[in-house]
């Protein structure tokens, strides 16, 4: 916010009586200000960078805590039926009942997990947001050649303040969308990501829970 105030002020005290500044001078005046724009700029992009890149590690770490935890329940259900078949070992029903059960548990894994929400999975609009940050710090560093290219002439020299004046302004906009764009985008991945691990895992917990009934069931015909 201030570095916008401060450049309505350079604008509004060039307009009050230095039009006549020579293209040099205009040069000077701006090249200072578009400078500290492209250190701005920069310390954003590295920063929403990092967080691009926290925020794909983490869903990868959840994505293998998932597995890791239906893979101790998938082994403890197992662990179960291996226990009530030793207790049900003298009885053909339970045993039958109990086989039935066993292989329902072996058609368990985690692999949906992984391959649902991490393996080939890519986040496009995710580093379209992080890189759009990156392709605004570097226009600020062209904006004086630009404008110098679309107002070559001695006689443009009040054109060619007005393209970096308007050009500045612009990037204080299109910086606020970015950033807005960006945080939008980033909540939405892990909005989707969360949601895509607790589908998968509440999908094999349901399995999980109906075969653990159905062994209470098998060892009730003892």
């Amino acid at each position: 916010m201030l570095k916008s105030l401060l450049a309505y002020a350079l604008l509004a005290c060039l307009f009050q009586g230095y039009l006549l500044l020579d293209r040099n001078e205009i040069v000077a005046e701006y090249q200072p200000f578009l400078d500290n724009k492209t250190i701005d700029f920069t310390d954003a992009y590295n920063l929403s960078a990092k967080e691009y890149s926290l925020i794909i590690a983490q869903i990868k770490n959840n994505t293998w805590t998932a597995v890791a935890t239906m893979t101790s329940q998938i082994a403890a259900i197992k662990a179960t039926i291996v226990q009530a078949q030793n207790i049900s070992e003298n009885n053909t029903a339970a045993l039958n009942c109990l086989t039935r059960q066993q292989t329902a548990a072996n058609d368990l894994t985690p692999v949906p997990i992984n391959s649902t929400c991490w393996v080939g999975v890519t986040y496009p609009d995710f580093a379209a947001a992080r890189d759009a940050i990156g392709t605004l710090a570097g226009i600020p560093a062209i904006t004086i050649s630009a404008c110098t290219t679309l107002n070559p002439l001695p006689n443009q020299d009040e054109l060619f303040l007005n393209c970096i004046t308007d050009k500045i302004l612009d990037l204080d906009d299109q910086f606020e969308q970015l950033q807005s764009n960006f945080t939008e985008v980033r909540t939405d991945t892990i909005n989707t990501s969360v949601e895509c691990i607790s589908d998968q895992s509440a999908l094999i917990t349901s399995k999980i829970v109906e075969i653990n009934f159905q062994v209470t069931l098998c060892l009730s015909l003892n």
